[in-house]
């Protein structure tokens, strides 16, 4: 009789228990939306119980489901799009100590670097590494390029340059210079050149290409005519 009373006892606590992660964890829902996400706390109520792995899965079998956005984010912890039962297992896992923080916080600890736009070159397809001046002309330049990829055809002259019509004016700061292999100016506010060789005259500077040395520059500039695209 005892037995069976005990029985009884237990079957009737995990009814409750079953019953109050449904009805409480749906008021704490409401309440908690305007709180700081705890990730983790699925019900709402501000902790992190295995009560709260119970709600992930009742979820996901459709009883039940979480009806606030607020803490469907808290129960996604492994820092995927969608809740599954792998949050069901972290969960578990921190509470037994095995881990001591979920994915998605180590993620939201990673910082975020944004990175500003480069202006990239290619010479007849090949790209090259160019360290562009922190001028007018160039910021000018890249507004043009933003949203097109600029397609220049470039002459050879005089055995030591490429050039060719930008297709737009470009501000301009000409200043007597001694070009060098590799250098990029501005000619005229609208022609761009690319020194393979040397010169000396009136430009305004835009550039130097890095990443290729004098003989690969020759090779790319000197045997005809080419062209280079621009993009940002």
């Amino acid at each position: 009789m005892m037995k069976k009373m005990i029985t009884i006892t237990i079957t009737v606590m995990m009814l409750l228990s079953v019953l109050f992660v449904g009805v409480n964890a749906e008021s704490n829902e409401t309440l908690s939306t305007q709180n700081t996400i705890l990730y983790g706390d699925a019900d709402g109520d501000g902790e992190i119980t295995i009560i709260d792995a119970t709600r992930i899965q009742r979820h996901l079998v459709g009883v039940n489901p979480l009806i606030s956005e607020e803490n469907r984010k808290a129960a996604i912890v492994s820092g995927d799009d969608e809740l599954s039962v792998i949050d069901v297992t972290l969960i578990q896992r921190r509470l037994s100590e095995i881990i001591s923080r979920f994915p998605v916080e180590e993620q939201a600890q990673q910082p975020t670097e944004t990175e500003d736009p480069v202006l990239m070159m290619a010479i007849d397809g090949t790209p090259v590494t160019v360290a562009w001046e922190d001028n007018e002309a160039v910021t000018a330049l890249k507004e043009y390029c933003r949203d097109l990829i600029l397609t220049i055809p470039l002459s050879m002259y005089g055995g030591f340059e490429q050039f060719g019509s930008i297709g737009t004016s470009l501000p301009r700061n000409d200043v007597q210079t001694t070009t060098h292999s590799g250098d990029i100016v501005l000619y005229s506010g609208d022609q761009i050149v690319v020194f393979y060789g040397s010169n000396s005259w009136a430009y305004t500077r835009l550039g130097h290409i890095t990443d290729k040395s004098q003989d690969e520059l020759t090779a790319l500039l000197s045997n005809g005519d080419i062209t280079i695209s621009l993009s940002y």
